[in-house]
């Protein structure tokens, strides 16, 4: 039977209550049945539609694909970049940025949760900010393989603890030349025969 009251009849606002939640966010997609996996480490920017539709991508390989999102509210605005450097709030963002030890909880977490799923082989891919932490994983042993594009903060002492696994590197032209330098002679030294190729 229809009726044209209001389901709510009063003028009583919503409940607000004032909760930070404590629970993790990721986006997840693909067959939630594969046995391989890739954990995406995002930018700073957040997890925004563009880095949905290339998690999307992967999953349409058969992947199942994690996105955690270490920036969560916190994520920088994409619109305002380039940011001033020397500005109080930048400095700030900058300090929760590099709180590596902070975002590793995160993404052992992420590991941990692909592991009880039934995945049996991880790659992680660390976009610009997100290369530290994809290869402080593989570095800790936790993903199969790492890999980089655009790497932000990232010199040969971040890359030599993940030479147990295969990597790949890709710099773009505004890395710093003396890091990229570092990171090319680590790979070289790689356990498996090295492959640098440069545009």
């Amino acid at each position: 039977m229809s009726s044209d009251k209001q389901c709510c009849p009063t003028d009583a606002p919503p409940v607000r209550n004032p909760y930070n939640p404590t629970g993790d966010a990721f986006y997840m997609t693909g067959p939630i049945d594969s046995k391989r996996a890739v954990l995406i480490v995002g930018d700073i920017f957040g997890v925004l539609p563009n880095a949905k539709r290339y998690a999307d991508v992967l999953a349409k390989e058969g992947y199942l694909v994690l996105y955690p999102d270490f920036m969560g509210d916190r994520a920088w605005d994409e619109h305002s970049w380039p940011p001033n450097f020397e500005s109080e709030e930048f400095k700030k963002f900058y300090a929760f940025i590099t709180d590596y030890q902070h975002h590793m909880v995160l993404a052992r977490r992420a590991c941990a949760l692909l592991r009880r799923l039934g995945v049996e082989k991880i790659a992680t891919i660390g976009m610009c900010w997100g290369a530290r932490v994809a290869f402080d994983l593989a570095g800790e042993g936790l993903v199969e393989a790492a890999s980089s594009a655009h790497p932000s903060r990232f010199t040969a002492e971040v890359m030599a603890p993940a030479a147990r696994v295969p990597i790949c590197v890709l710099p773009s032209k505004d890395e710093n030349a003396e890091d990229m330098a570092g990171v090319e002679k680590a790979v070289n030294a790689h356990t498996v025969e090295p492959h640098v190729y440069k545009l």
